[in-house]
C-alpha cells in the first residue's frame, strides 16, 4: 500500500510539473497572437464620435493585416470594449483586457476621463502604450510614459482658435463647455492662453463659461446666461451630440448672432446627424484634412471594404493615424510585447522636435509631428465657415 501511494504521489507530482511547465515552453516555441484592445464610447453620449474613432483604429489594424500579414511571426486581433464614456466602467474593461485578454496595447478612448481611466489602470496593473483619442493635459502630465494622442493636447488645439479670433476682430470671449475632463481641461487653456498671452497682445478677455453634462439637450439656461454678458464671440468645448445640438438650436432658436467656432471633431457629427440650417455661419477649427491623397487614399479603399464611411471622418482618421503609428513603432520594436521599446520607437515616430522630458514632448502635438508617416492632420490650423449645402468633407 506504502509503495503504491508513493507511486501515485509520484504520478501526480510529475502530471502538475507538466502541466506548470508546458504552457512556458509552448509559448516559448510557438508566440500567441498579439492582441490591441479598442475601447471607445459606442453607445454612450459621445458614441458618434466614439464609433468613428473605432472604424479608424479597426481600419488601421485590418489594413495592416491585408498588407503585411503577421508581426514578427505573430497574428494581430483585436478586442472591443464600450465604455460610454463612464470612467468607472473604463477602469473595469481596461483590467479585464490587460487580465484576461492579455492586449499588449490599447487604441483608446473617445473621452479624456475614460483614457485617464485607462492609463491610471495600464500603470497599475501593466503598462501598455495607450492611443487615445483624448486631448486633456493631464494625460500628457502625468502618462507621458505609456499615452499618445490621435488629436494632440489641448494646450496646443486651444490655441488654434487665437490667430482667428484676432483675424476676426474678437475682443470679449464666451465659453460653453463639455463638464467633464476634456471639457475642463480646454476651459482651463482657453483662460491661460488669454491671461499669459493674447490678453495683453491683443486685448482678449474671457467674460464667461458655462458647464453642460454631457448628454444634455437643452443648453438654453446656459446661453442665456452667457448672453447677458455680451461676448462678441462664443466657443463650444463639446464633442457629446446632444450637448453639441443643443447648443446650436439654441443659439437658433434665440436669435442670438454671436459668431461661434467649435471643433471638427464635434462638427463633423453635427453635419452627419443635424439640419443644415442650424449649422450655418459656424466656424470651425479643422484638425485634418481630406484632400491629401493620402486621405483620399484611405477614404476609398475603406468604402470599397465597408461600403460606407462613418459619420465623423475627423475621428476616424486621428484614430487611423496613431493606431497606425502604434503597429508600426510595434513592428519596429525588437519585442512587440515590450512597452518600453514600443513607446521608444514611438518617440522616434514622433520625430526629433519633441526632445523627451520638455513641458512640448509632454503635452503632446499629435500625429502631425509623425515626422516619417503620412497623416491626415494639419500644421496649420485653419477655419472654415459652414454654409448649406457645401460639401465640407
Amino acid at each position: 500500500m506504502e509503495k503504491k501511494l508513493k507511486g501515485l504521489f509520484y504520478i501526480t507530482f510529475f502530471a502538475v510539473m507538466i502541466l506548470v511547465v508546458l504552457p512556458t515552453v509552448s509559448f516559448t516555441q510557438t508566440p500567441g497572437k498579439l492582441t490591441i484592445g479598442l475601447m471607445y464610447d459606442l453607445t454612450g453620449p459621445a458614441a458618434e464620435l466614439g464609433r468613428s474613432e473605432r472604424d479608424g483604429a479597426a481600419w488601421a489594424i485590418e489594413e495592416w493585416k491585408i498588407k503585411h500579414g503577421k508581426m514578427k511571426g505573430r497574428e494581430i486581433e483585436y478586442v472591443e470594449g464600450d465604455d460610454m464614456s463612464d470612467a468607472s466602467r473604463a477602469t473595469t474593461i481596461v483590467k479585464r483586457m490587460l487580465n484576461l485578454d492579455k492586449i499588449v496595447a490599447l487604441s483608446g478612448s473617445s473621452t479624456s476621463s475614460c483614457s485617464i481611466a485607462a492609463c491610471t489602470v495600464a500603470k497599475e496593473v501593466r503598462p501598455v502604450p495607450v492611443v487615445c483619442g483624448a486631448a486633456a493635459s493631464k494625460l500628457f502630465e502625468d502618462f507621458h510614459d505609456i499615452c499618445f494622442s490621435g488629436p494632440g493636447s489641448n494646450y496646443h488645439y486651444v490655441r488654434g482658435y487665437f490667430p482667428q479670433l484676432q483675424k476676426d476682430g474678437k475682443k470679449t470671449i464666451a465659453v460653453i463647455y463639455d463638464n467633464y475632463a476634456w471639457g475642463i481641461d480646454a476651459w482651463k487653456w482657453t483662460k491661460k492662453w488669454v491671461d499669459d498671452v493674447y490678453g495683453a497682445k491683443n486685448g482678449m478677455k474671457v467674460v464667461a463659461g458655462e458647464p453642460v453634462e454631457l448628454g444634455t439637450e437643452n443648453v438654453t439656461a446656459q446661453l442665456i446666461r452667457l448672453k447677458k454678458e455680451k461676448p462678441d464671440c462664443l466657443i463650444g468645448h463639446m464633442i457629446g451630440t446632444a450637448e453639441s445640438a443643443g447648443t446650436l438650436r439654441g443659439l437658433v432658436e434665440m436669435n442670438w448672432g454671436v459668431q461661434y467656432y467649435t471643433l471638427d471633431v464635434s462638427f463633423g457629427t453635427m453635419i452627419a446627424t443635424q439640419p443644415k440650417e442650424i449649422l450655418e455661419g459656424v466656424k470651425v477649427l479643422a484638425y485634418w484634412t481630406p484632400k491629401k491623397p493620402y486621405a483620399q487614399k484611405v477614404m476609398k479603399e475603406f468604402e470599397e471594404k465597408r461600403g460606407k464611411l462613418p459619420p465623423n471622418l475627423a475621428g476616424f482618421f486621428h484614430q487611423y493615424d496613431v493606431t497606425r503609428a502604434l503597429l508600426i513603432a510595434m513592428a519596429r520594436a525588437n519585442d512587440p510585447t515590450n512597452c518600453a521599446q514600443i513607446v521608444a520607437q514611438f518617440e522616434k515616430i514622433r520625430g526629433e522636435e519633441q526632445a523627451t522630458g520638455t513641458v512640448e514632448s509632454k503635452l503632446n502635438f499629435g500625429p502631425e509631428t509623425y515626422g516619417d508617416l503620412d497623416h491626415s492632420m494639419l500644421h496649420s490650423r485653419p477655419f472654415y465657415t459652414f454654409t448649406k449645402g457645401e460639401k465640407v468633407f
